[in-house]
Parts: C-alpha cells; sequence; structure tokens
C-alpha cells in the first residue's frame, strides 16, 4: 500500500493552515473550522499540468478519509479549420487540446489516439498532429466532415487517457497523539513509536503546525545562545573600555598573552574578573581596534541584544508568541511564493453514458 499524494495550491494550504491556528489561539470553540469549511478553502489538487478536475466529491472523500479517486479531464476547445487555403477553402471542425491531465505522456496519448482510429475503435477522426510549441501544448484532432465533435471528444474522454482518475493515498509514518501534541523542543530520537496510518487533510495539517511549533521553539532556542552569547562578550568589551588605558598598558607590558588573560581574568584584579570568554575576545582585537572601540555603539548594540533576547524568552514560554511568528511566516511565504490555482474545479462528476457515445440512428452521423 503506497502513499500518493497529489500537488496543491500553497495558497490554499495556507488559508486553511491560518484558519486553524487562528482556531487553537481561540479555545472556546468560536473559531472551530469544521471538515466542510476545510474542504472550500482546500476544494481539491492543483496540478502543474493544469487541465480540469471533475466535480468535488472525490476530493472530499480524499479528504476526509485519506483514500479517494480525483477525476482529471484535459482542456479543450473545438475550431473551425481551413482546408485547402483561401477565401474558397472548406472549413472542418477539429477537437485541439490545450491541456493534460496530471502525468499524462503526450506521445503515448498521440499513438494511443492513432491506434483506435486505425483499428475503428475510434471513428470520426481524419487527422491527428501536435501543434505543442514552447507557448504549451497544442494537440488537433481534425473531425471527419459528418462529424459530430461532442460525440468524437465523449469517445476520446471514454477510450484515451484525455480523462483519467487521480487515485489519492494519504499515507504516511506517524506519531502518536500523545507524542504530537506535546509541544517540547526535543526531537523524535526514536522512543515514540511511528506506524503507517491513513490520515486525513485536517490531520496532515495539525501534524504540519505541530511541527512548525516545535521548530520555531528550537530555532528561538538557537537563537537565544546566541544572543546571550554575544551580550555576555559585548558587556566584557564595556567593562574593558571603561579601563581602555589600563589595558592597552597592560598588553604593551606584559611578557606574553597568557599573562594579559590571567590578569584580565583574575576576580580580585583592577579588571573585575573578566570571563574566559571575554578575555579571549578582548584579546582578539587588534591594537588599532581596541583604540576604535565606541561606548555608545556597544551599548546601542547591547540594548538591541536585551530587545532580541526579551522576545526569544517570550516564544520559549508562550504559546501566543509561536503562533505569532508562525502566522507571519505565513504571510510572507504567499507574497514570496503564492499563486493562484492552476487546475480548475468544474460542477460535472466527468461520467461518460454510452448515448453520448452512440450514432444518431436516423441521420447516420455521431
Amino acid at each position: 500500500m503506497a502513499t500518493n499524494i497529489p500537488p496543491h495550491n500553497l495558497r490554499e494550504i495556507l488559508t486553511a493552515c491560518t484558519a486553524l491556528v487562528n482556531a487553537r489561539l481561540n479555545p472556546t470553540g468560536s473559531a472551530e473550522v469544521t471538515d466542510e469549511q476545510l474542504c472550500e478553502m482546500v476544494p481539491g489538487p492543483d496540478f502543474p499540468t493544469k487541465a480540469s478536475i471533475m466535480g468535488t466529491s472525490g476530493a472530499k472523500q480524499l479528504y476526509t478519509t485519506g483514500n479517494g479517486g480525483i477525476v482529471l479531464r484535459a482542456v479543450t476547445t473545438i475550431e473551425r479549420i481551413s482546408r485547402g487555403g483561401g477565401t474558397s477553402g472548406q472549413s472542418r471542425a477539429a477537437i485541439v487540446v490545450k491541456e493534460l491531465p496530471y502525468q499524462v505522456n503526450k506521445a503515448m496519448l498521440l499513438e494511443k489516439i492513432a491506434e483506435l482510429v486505425n483499428d475503428k475503435k475510434l471513428e470520426g477522426i481524419s487527422d491527428l498532429r501536435d501543434e505543442s510549441d514552447r507557448d504549451g501544448i497544442r494537440v488537433v484532432i481534425e473531425l471527419k466532415k459528418d462529424a459530430v465533435p461532442a460525440i468524437v471528444l465523449a469517445n476520446l474522454y471514454k477510450k484515451t487517457t484525455l480523462q483519467t482518475s487521480f487515485s489519492g493515498n494519504f499515507l504516511a509514518l506517524f506519531e502518536s497523539s500523545e507524542d504530537r501534541s506535546d509541544h517540547s523542543n526535543t526531537v523524535n530520537d526514536g522512543g515514540s513509536s511511528l506506524t503507517p496510518k491513513r490520515f486525513t487533510l485536517r490531520e496532515a495539517l495539525d501534524c504540519f503546525l505541530d511541527f512548525r511549533f516545535k521548530t520555531v521553539r528550537r530555532k528561538a532556542s538557537f537563537q537565544l545562545d546566541k544572543v546571550e552569547a554575544r551580550m555576555h562578550i559585548v558587556e566584557g568589551l564595556l567593562s574593558a573600555l571603561a579601563q581602555m588605558d589600563a589595558v592597552i598598558d597592560l598588553i604593551r607590558t606584559s611578557r606574553d598573552q597568557a599573562t594579559v588573560k590571567a590578569e584580565l581574568m583574575d576576580p580580585k584584579g583592577r579588571f573585575m574578573g573578566l570571563s574566559q570568554l571575554q578575555a579571549d575576545a578582548l584579546l582578539k582585537l587588534q591594537l588599532g581596534q581596541l583604540t576604535r572601540l565606541s561606548q555608545s555603539k556597544l551599548k546601542d548594540e547591547l540594548t538591541d541584544l536585551k530587545n532580541q533576547q526579551k522576545d526569544l524568552k517570550r516564544i520559549l514560554t508562550e504559546e501566543q508568541a509561536v503562533y505569532d511568528v508562525i502566522l507571519e511566516d505565513f504571510v510572507e511565504l504567499d507574497e514570496k511564493f503564492g499563486v493562484d490555482r492552476k487546475t480548475q474545479i468544474l460542477s460535472e462528476d466527468g461520467d461518460v453514458s454510452e448515448i453520448d457515445m452512440i450514432k444518431n440512428s436516423q441521420s447516420g452521423r455521431y
């Protein structure tokens, strides 16, 4: 049993995720997102080859049960093709295919149509050619003089991959619900069990939001360590700057850096006992850099670092702050990568009945 998850529209997924986050921030239930509302936000997959999805029932079944078929149909138009050239030339109807269903091979499709025509299993077609170029797909299926385009097209949908069904299967390795509900900063180290299971759209988005929650907090923890380390260094530089002449004199008169470092770190010395990190950072500076240190710039940097520290600690202690970051990320992603839906969803169910494909008994035409 293999997973088969179709591509989706980023903007629609972000809309659904935003709604679920708002529901989490309103535990009273006033903002609860129903399955119906979720399916309205994400009405179906969005395929890069465009084409059309026939109806919404297949997508709803896939999203609510984890398994379902989605009917895809090529986008076609009926055009009049001139034959013989000039104003006196006759014209015939032609079916022009402009978009193909997802994963349909154009060359194999043309070969299949030609085979059906040669075997007389598909009638009413006089010519078949590929006029595709860099601007897009254009497959011209020219019809015979007495052919009815709607009937020929119905036969094409029934007998070729101009209409296909994408069999979706939402299957993945999932943690237990207890593990997923734990918003800790730890990464799964194998202690929690992972089991294959089908999942719904809601479960997939909830799992993603839980993952983002943990990721934001882990990132905040990592950044907090860096900010506090830099704060420690800046505080040491400010302490040394207050006695800059003495520091420079110590560096000039000492035999080696080890002596300078020991003096700087002496808790009973004149430099108030800098830490090893602060002493190392100070000694890495060249003499010219030491003399150019600006107390105002260091104080501004320290103030900025303290503000960052406050924000990061809030993320690590308040769920609201984490979700604020997630929502900001969603807005940024939408602005950078969000595009309109490519695959259109039609109200038809895609069923082609036998009566759509038979000849008219009185006229003998298709």
